[in-house]
């Protein structure tokens, strides 16, 4: 194995945490899916990191690391939709998002040219507050008494700003470089 790998194998290693998040959801252990949840996110943050530090960037790394966080999410947001823990109108918003940057980057390739994608301030301030919304929804959901009501309902609405924005931020960023590519040379 070669060591510049270790990003691509944590994002690898976050998908496969994704099923036993699930199954902790649907069986109601709130602080154990929190933990596995925390355990998947903390792999984003430390392949990152190793990654920059390090220079160990792949073209697969820059595909398989928005997958994973974009997999965790969308399932655990669809999960928490299905039990009723969080509104449809949610849902919806955090994968509607996913959704359209996925199909705009697939637009993109095929009609420009390749994707290079950084992920913005904003998208990486959007997944830190699902992660923060999502850790304070089910330690509330367990009972623990210090995570209240207040705190969930401020994050809740933290991440609609978060999710909106970072999904406008990249139509308009990409929409741009788009429209960039494909307007006439004026020389």
């Amino acid at each position: 194995m070669n060591i510049s790998a270790i990003p691509n194998i944590l994002s690898g290693f976050r998908m496969l945490l994704i099923p036993p998040a699930i199954w902790m959801l649907l069986s109601g252990r709130y602080p154990a899916a929190t933990a596995i949840i925390s355990l998947a996110v903390s792999t984003d943050v430390l392949d990152g990191f190793l990654a920059r530090q390090f220079g160990w960037r792949s073209r697969a790394g820059a595909i398989l690391d928005p997958v994973a966080d974009k997999l965790l999410f969308a399932s655990v947001f669809l999960t928490l939709g299905y039990l009723g823990h969080i509104e449809i109108w949610l849902m919806a918003l955090v994968i509607g998002r996913d959704l359209i940057i996925a199909i705009g980057a697939f637009a993109y390739k095929k009609l420009i040219g390749p994707v290079v994608a950084a992920p913005s301030f904003i998208s990486k301030m959007n997944t830190l507050m699902l992660f923060f919304f999502t850790a304070a929804l089910l330690l509330n959901l367990a009972g623990f008494a210090w995570v209240r009501d207040e705190y969930v309902e401020a994050l809740r609405a933290v991440v609609v700003v978060t999710v909106v924005s970072s999904g406008l931020q990249y139509v308009w960023h990409w929409g741009y470089k788009a429209w960039e590519a494909r307007r006439p040379d004026e020389s």
